[in-house]
C-alpha cells in the first residue's frame, strides 16, 4: 500500500507499507538500494488508522487471536 509523508521509527521516508498476517504493519524503505523493512513512527500508524502500540513499538492493524485459548469447532454433518 502505498503511502506519502510518512516515515519509520527511525525518521527515513517510506513510500510502501507491508500489511502483516499477524496483525502487524511494516515500514518498507530503499536504504542505499537495498529493500528493507521497519517499524512506522506512532505519527504515521495512527494518520493511517492503525494502532500503535508503545511497549514493543509496533504498529498493528489487527489484533492477533490468542494461541493459548481452546476452541470449538463444529463440523456439520
Amino acid at each position: 500500500m502505498e503511502v506519502t509523508n510518512c516515515k519509520d521509527i527511525n525518521g527515513n521516508d517510506i513510500t510502501d507499507i507491508k500489511l502483516n498476517t499477524d496483525g502487524s504493519v511494516l515500514a518498507i524503505l530503499v536504504i542505499d538500494g537495498i529493500e528493507t523493512t521497519s517499524n512506522l513512527s506512532y505519527d504515521c500508524c495512527t494518520v493511517n488508522g492503525y494502532t500503535f502500540d508503545p511497549n514493543d513499538t509496533k504498529c498493528y492493524w489487527s489484533t492477533t487471536c490468542p494461541t493459548d485459548d481452546d476452541y470449538k469447532i463444529i463440523f456439520s454433518p
